[in-house]
């Protein structure tokens, strides 16, 4: 998935073929450079000619023809190894059917929790770098990214100050990194309007950024989009509840350490990746 970069296709391909399979790696064309790069250090290594085979093109063409062909014929293949916003799996699982197993690795957004006790002006620049960061979180885009804080009632006010100070000053959040995925756009613009419709309030609203001076150049600049704070976020709202990464922030009251804590844990599920069962007459 594009979301992973190189690492997290790095780390599954490399598990595969330590455990002697041969492996065929589908490069999502919102970061092709992940194959690639995957390719030539397996050039270069001891690995048999055949242990791993780069497929190039349309990730969602080439997935949308690969799984029905195998949940038709799953013959010789171990698993099929799949990460994906949730959305996303739900329609490759549907696709594979009883086909060979599969490995389920949801692409997930997260919270952050700030207590009572926190310095607040460290968890603002905490806070700043995980929801928005270039380098850390492609302008909101990867998974872990922080898209909700979940702050004690008494911290809330001082936290809010600390936060829009360090924001005002952030040179991140005036240069954000093109989206990655072709309706990344769309998503955040729709996850705005999520968000003013509820009755949250934007204490921070940079999400057109089409034509900031401050882009990368070259970039492609219907593609950026700048970030959005919101408070006044109640948690049953939806705003509360995103799954996928994006760069709208949602800052959230909580009576205390422990609801907070509680309702993190609801919201950010630690699900290991959850595997199949092959269908009858699979290897």
């Amino acid at each position: 998935h594009a979301l992973e970069l190189g690492a997290g296709p790095a780390r599954r391909a490399l598990a595969h073929l330590a455990a002697g399979r041969t492996v065929v790696l589908v490069a999502d064309a919102g970061w092709p450079w992940a194959g690639d790069l995957l390719a030539l250090a397996a050039q270069g290594s001891e690995l048999p000619p055949a242990a791993l085979t780069v497929l190039h093109g349309d990730a969602g063409r080439l997935a949308g023809s690969c799984l029905p062909t195998l949940a038709r014929d799953p013959r010789g293949v171990a698993c099929v190894d799949l990460a994906g916003l949730p959305g996303e799996l739900a329609e490759s699982r549907r696709r594979l059917g009883e086909g060979p197993p599969g490995l389920w690795r949801p692409l997930r957004a997260g919270s952050r929790v700030v207590a009572r006790s926190a310095d607040v002006d460290a968890a603002a620049r905490r806070v700043l770098r995980n929801a928005f960061g270039r380098s850390s979180t492609l302008s909101g885009q990867v998974p872990g990214q922080v898209v909700r804080v979940l702050c004690h009632e008494r911290r809330f006010s001082a936290f809010t100050e600390a936060l829009l100070g360090r924001a005002a000053d952030d040179p991140d959040l005036g240069r954000p990194v093109p989206r990655l995925l072709e309706d990344g756009v769309a998503h955040a613009r729709r996850t705005r309007s999520l968000g003013l419709d509820e009755g949250a309030t934007p204490v921070l609203d940079r999400s057109e950024a089409t034509g900031d001076p401050g882009a990368p150049d070259g970039a492609d600049r219907r593609r950026l989009v700048g970030p959005v704070i919101f408070t006044n976020v109640e948690p049953g709202h939806r705003l509360a509840q995103g799954a996928r990464p994006v760069p709208v922030l949602a800052l959230i009251r909580v009576p205390s350490d422990a609801e907070g804590r509680r309702r993190a844990a609801l919201l950010d599920p630690v699900d290991p990746p959850t595997k199949t069962a092959a269908s009858k007459g699979s290897p």
